[in-house]
């Protein structure tokens, strides 16, 4: 059976094939190291990894690996897509490439859709990938042009298909942003949550489901995040 590193530091602790994983944290949390090192975690792996972003454009995230991880995603070519939400929307410059996908907003659940599945297609077929990872960052942005049984339906469709091909996805959520009924709602997709708060000053994270654990104290250095008890 296939498992997925997280790509945590210090944490040592793999999941299954077919798990969806839903991170609520607060701003300022980590979530994005997270995100993007969980994405590149798949990349070191040998998996095809599709990042859906509706916060930054791809210009961004290629800069942020240039200068945190001191790598060119070219040198990845055709083991990554980018589905990028942003730049059509606010009608910024495009970069072209065969791994970057354009949907028109982040509100277009059918366009968004049809990108990513465009790309899981492509890696489900290819024989050279040992696994698959989706990372969507973050539903929060999506939620502010959609419902939530929108987006749930939206999402219910990508969860089992993650389930079906043995692959992984990880779902962002903006803590503060809804309320206790959305959160519980989208974690009836999910598998694995992870939860961050800030408690006295430190940085306090906690495993629930396939993975269960207590608050445990986590840092981010360098962009990296790592568990610190």
């Amino acid at each position: 059976m296939k498992e997925y590193s997280l790509g945590i530091d210090n944490f040592g602790k793999d999941v299954r094939e077919g798990t969806n994983i839903l991170f609520t944290a607060p701003p300022l949390s980590g979530k994005n190291a997270f995100s993007r090192n969980f994405f590149y975690q798949g990349l070191k792996d040998n998996e095809g990894c599709v990042y859906v972003t509706t916060t930054e454009e791809t210009n961004s995230i290629l800069k942020w690996f240039k200068e945190n991880k001191e790598v060119d995603l070219d040198e990845f070519e055709g083991h990554f897509g980018i589905v990028d939400c942003v730049t059509k929307s606010q009608e910024l410059s495009e970069i072209k490439g065969k791994s970057i996908k354009y949907a028109s907003n982040p509100g277009d659940l059918t366009d968004i859709g049809v990108k990513i599945s465009s790309f899981l297609k492509d890696f489900y077929k290819s024989d050279d990938l040992d696994g698959i990872r989706l990372i969507i960052d973050t539903i929060s942005v999506i939620l502010m042009y959609s419902n939530v049984k929108t987006v749930f339906r939206f999402l219910h469709t990508f969860s089992g298909r993650i389930r079906s091909t043995d692959a992984v996805a990880l779902y962002i959520l903006e803590e503060g942003d809804h309320d206790r009924k959305t959160i519980q709602t989208l974690k009836q997709l999910v598998d694995l949550s992870l939860e961050a708060e800030e408690s006295e000053g430190n940085r306090m994270i906690k495993f629930s489901g396939q993975i269960n654990s207590d608050w445990l104290k986590y840092a981010v250095n360098n962009n990296n995040m790592k568990i610190i008890s």
